[in-house]
């Protein structure tokens, strides 16, 4: 293996995949890093290449949205003082982006980052009223486990404060 090429712990990965307008992405910043490029010329490179960036494979994120990163990790303190806004990638983004930097650690690393995402993300079937209970309490619950939010309906991009509110919805546990 080339010195050049490091182990990538998944872990590590899984910390760097945030949910924003309910799609899996990834900073720029982050991938940088990854793929061993400065942030400048990634998004230099991504720019040379806009027409293979659509806004399902990259978009960038508003001020409140990064306000919101800062503030809920610690991980993106380093935000904070940047007047930039940080572009985001989904899956699809992040396989553009090894082909646009065609890096050979890049391509590398990058197999890495989709090894991870493909892993637990496949479809299951909802086949009773508890298994969709147990789904939406999840959904609702998973930010109050991490502890990013007190309760689910404070989080800003949670479904569960409309849940909440709706009748003749299934009923799940409101005990927060």
């Amino acid at each position: 293996m080339d010195k050049g090429m490091e182990i990538i712990d998944l872990e590590s990965i899984e910390q760097l995949i945030l949910m924003i307008r309910g799609q899996k992405v990834m900073l720029d910043r982050e991938l940088s890093v990854l793929y061993g490029v400065r942030t400048k010329l990634l998004n230099q490179a991504v720019k040379r290449n806009e027409k293979r960036f659509p806004s399902d494979f990259m978009f960038q994120i508003t001020k409140e949205e990064k306000d919101e990163l800062v503030t809920n990790c610690d991980l993106f303190q380093k935000l904070k003082h940047s007047n930039v806004l940080p572009r985001v990638f989904t899956e699809q983004g992040v396989a553009m982006l090894s082909t646009v930097l065609n890096r050979e650690s890049a391509i590398h690393k990058a197999d890495r980052a989709f090894q991870f995402w493909q892993e637990g993300v496949h479809p299951e079937w909802i086949q009773n009223e508890e298994m969709m209970r147990q789904k939406v309490h999840y959904i609702h619950q998973n930010p109050v486990e991490r502890g990013y939010v007190d309760m689910p309906e404070h989080r800003r991009y949670s479904t569960a404060r409309n849940y909440l509110g709706i009748e003749g919805l299934l009923e799940v546990c409101t005990e927060w």
